[in-house]
């Protein structure tokens, strides 16, 4: 048997765990959810707008500080949302961003 032959079954073996169908399930939870997507968005243009005011030569202290909180609210929202999903919890309120 060559490598590509065993790496094929080694593929359809992974599709077959628990592990993998586990992570399917969340990945369609997290796909398909509106509220989610647009958290994980606002992360990503937060982290970017970071990442721009941090090379910038002359840093507004306040806008860093900002962006920064700003960031670091969305990723617990993000995280309460994980958790919610994994422990298959309802949200108590919509996060308010």
């Amino acid at each position: 048997m060559d490598v590509i032959a065993m790496a094929r079954e080694l593929g359809a073996a992974l599709q077959q765990s628990d592990e993998y169908t586990a992570y399917n399930v969340a990945k369609n939870a997290a796909d398909g959810d509106e509220v989610l997507q647009e958290m994980i968005g606002e992360f990503n243009l937060k982290k970017l707008s970071l990442s721009t005011e941090v090379q910038k030569e002359e840093k507004d202290q306040k806008k860093l500080a900002a962006l920064n909180a700003r960031l670091e609210l969305v990723e617990k929202l993000l995280d309460e949302k994980y958790l919610e999903q994994k422990e298959g919890r309802k949200p108590k309120r919509a996060p308010q961003l």
